[in-house]
């Protein structure tokens, strides 16, 4: 997000935010983190690794890989962060400390219906620009995605990551064909 020293930087012009999003060699977004990693995988090798596609006996039905999940199974089965367990770090192991803030207590999460009006209307003024940027972002994504897909001839977006994509975007106004409503449950006027 984009801060200066006055409230006025706090907003920057929405035609130049967009127009970063389209001069950027390359765009991912943390909801679609597998397929983002996939794409910037093949413009960085030329190839495409076959973990990437959507199961072929699933057609468009979904891939069950996540670049993630690897490397976090392997943790979790082992109980070991890397550098334990013998190997790195002087002494032949790291060291982890837990810190916490005896004073930090934490407040139950506000749900969007527990929000005046007033409050919904306010943030979504306050967040036009963010929504314009990702909203340019995630159309810019889905056309690179798009693009891989006709190039390796395969789907790499599985039908079920883009229904999970659209509920967890669904309050991205005009994202999914509707320029009305509101991100945060509003108006949006």
């Amino acid at each position: 997000h984009h801060a200066g020293g006055r409230a006025a930087d706090a907003t920057p012009p929405r035609g130049a935010a967009v127009a970063a999003v389209h001069s950027a060699d390359f765009i991912g977004l943390l909801e679609l983190l597998d397929e983002s990693l996939c794409l910037a995988e093949y413009r960085l090798k030329g190839a495409l690794p076959p973990r990437c596609l959507c199961a072929a006996d699933q057609g468009a039905a979904g891939a069950a890989w996540s670049p993630l999940s690897v490397s976090v199974s392997s943790r979790a089965a082992s109980g070991r962060e890397p550098g334990e367990g013998g190997e790195g770090g002087p002494g032949g192991g790291s060291k982890r400390a837990h810190i916490s803030n005896p004073g930090q207590h934490k407040q139950r999460r506000l749900r969007l219906s527990e929000l005046p009006a007033s409050t919904l209307r306010r943030l979504d003024a306050m967040t036009a620009v963010d929504a314009a940027v990702y909203r340019a972002g995630a159309v810019r994504l889905l056309c690179d995605l798009a693009a891989l897909e006709e190039r390796v001839g395969a789907r790499v977006l599985c039908a079920p990551r883009i229904d999970e994509f659209r509920a967890a975007t669904a309050y991205v106004p005009g994202l999914w064909g509707s320029s009305a409503g509101s991100t945060f449950g509003g108006t949006g006027q």
